[in-house]
């Protein structure tokens, strides 16, 4: 929330490009940055008009987001397709998404806007262990010329990442890519082989 300037911080500084972000023009900034917050909302619109939102159409880009959120089969099985209205409140017709399948909506809505920095907070919780495998696979393809963050607890989702940065209690106590802390055999490797025995 802070990244988002939803908050201003209260000591320190975050410097974007050696620049304090709070120095960019808002609408600029929060232009370049596309998010996925835990508590995210879709709209009774359809699917179509909740992944776009408010910006120009562009049928390539629309169908590489749902690829890469894989909602592609979801949508293709629906009477109206990406035109099929979420919820039922103003339509009857509507459809009712499951939880995992309302993330892949906000994925691609955020895979749409394509932002020059991706923040992800716990994107993939309402997915089982593979289907978030796979997003996260296609996610480190399309993020590889951008900056990217992932917030998780689920460290599956982690092992792409160039740094990962292990917080306890406030305070960072590990740093580094995912073969480097399992060497360490510390607090990081002690996490991931407890949750790998679940899958």
């Amino acid at each position: 929330k802070l990244l988002c300037r939803l908050y201003e911080p209260t000591e320190g500084e975050i410097l974007l490009n050696g620049i304090n972000i709070n120095e960019y023009q808002y609408e600029d900034y929060v232009e370049h940055i596309s998010v996925i917050l835990q508590d995210f909302k879709l709209l009774a619109f359809p699917i179509r008009e909740n992944i776009v939102l408010n910006r120009e159409f562009n049928q390539e880009l629309f169908d590489y987001a749902i690829a890469v959120s894989n909602l592609e089969e979801k949508i293709e099985s629906l009477p109206e397709g990406a035109d099929t209205v979420l919820f039922r409140q103003y339509d009857e017709n509507g459809t009712e998404f499951s939880g995992g399948e309302s993330q892949r909506v906000a994925l691609a809505r955020e895979i749409y806007k394509n932002g020059a920095m991706i923040l992800l907070d716990e994107p993939t919780s309402a997915l089982d262990a593979l289907s978030e495998y796979k997003i996260f696979e296609a996610l480190n393809t399309i993020t590889r010329k951008k900056t990217s963050i992932y917030i998780s607890h689920r460290l599956s989702s982690v092992i792409f990442c160039d740094r990962i940065i292990v917080i306890n209690s406030g305070n960072v106590v590990e740093q580094g890519d995912h073969a480097a802390l399992m060497e360490q055999k510390g607090e990081y490797y002690t996490l991931f082989t407890r949750q790998a025995e679940h899958y």
